[in-house]
């Protein structure tokens, strides 16, 4: 396995799934990367007869990440790589909540005309607060249609915040580095992240008492395991999940999702670079491991 990776650590799910594989460091715009034949790849186990070249781009938007993409992606798959997230290339929250409407999913996009007392979050239209892309400097920002957010009023994920719609100013409305979403709750505090590695899927419960919801290592929860193509679920937090993820192709990742009073889940976030840190789940790791050996 090769994995292609930009902006992240091993200490991410992915480099603790697969700490063999050969890491390849991405630059923007380098489409005369040298892609090594398969068979001079290092072994990695078993991944290592399967051939994948899998994009872990730590950033919201790569679709230009390449010039000539399609050329790219050919040369890659002549030097034998199956390709894992190719065409993941489009995260940002605004295409989230597009996706989960094309799908006829429940989404949390708010009109100018919604009730104005309604709760919302306000948050960065990039990717955990665009850490992916402080990594780039404002020409490449550009180049790659992205813009910078340091003169935005919430600069980091840790700058979120929630309020009534009608107290968002109209500034922050107009800003496309932002987002206004509806805030989804319950009264468990529970919300959900959905893993998937290749055929093989798991959903985690999580309780945090927190306003905002993030995965620190730690937090009580529960999981179910799932071979992706054979889910044996009638829950519509799995079913919702396992149709975006085919819908959009994404292959390793994980959603994040949240679930209202009535337990309507929302697709919230996509991340094909997942975080893992100090968490102690090594059974949801055994179990997603085997997902790209079958």
């Amino acid at each position: 396995m090769i994995i292609y990776s930009f902006a992240t650590r091993p200490d991410f799910l992915l480099g603790q799934l697969f700490p063999k594989a050969r890491v390849l460091n991405a630059s923007p715009f380098e489409d005369g990367i040298h892609i090594p034949m398969h068979n001079d790849n290092p072994a990695d186990g078993d991944l290592d007869e399967i051939g994948i070249w899998l994009f872990h781009l730590n950033i919201s938007r790569s679709d230009k990440w390449f010039r000539d993409r399609q050329s790219v992606l050919s040369r890659i798959q002549v030097a034998g790589y199956r390709i894992v997230n190719g065409g993941i290339t489009d995260i940002l929250k605004t295409t989230i909540q597009q996706h989960n409407c094309q799908l006829g999913l429940p989404t949390v996009t708010m009109l100018d005309d919604d009730e104005p007392d309604t709760q919302v979050i306000v948050k960065t239209n990039y990717n955990y607060g665009a850490v992916g892309e402080s990594w780039l400097n404002r020409s490449q920002l550009e180049a790659l249609g992205l813009v910078d957010i340091s003169t935005c009023s919430v600069k980091a994920f840790d700058e979120y915040y929630c309020c009534r719609f009608e107290e968002v100013d109209y500034s922050v409305r107009a800003d496309s580095r932002l987002v206004v979403e509806r805030y989804v709750e319950n009264p468990e505090g529970k919300f959900y992240r959905f893993y998937r590695c290749g055929t093989r899927a798991v959903l985690s419960e999580i309780i945090c008492d927190r306003k905002i919801k993030k995965m620190r290592p730690g937090l009580p929860r529960k999981n179910w395991y799932y071979l992706f193509d054979a889910p044996e679920s009638d829950s519509p937090i799995v079913m919702n999940a396992i149709r975006f993820c085919r819908a959009i192709d994404l292959e390793f990742g994980a959603l994040d999702l949240a679930v209202d009073e009535s337990a309507v889940p929302y697709i919230i976030d996509v991340n094909p670079t997942p975080g893992w840190g100090s968490e102690t789940q090594s059974d949801i790791l055994s179990f997603l491991r085997e997902g790209f050996k079958t």
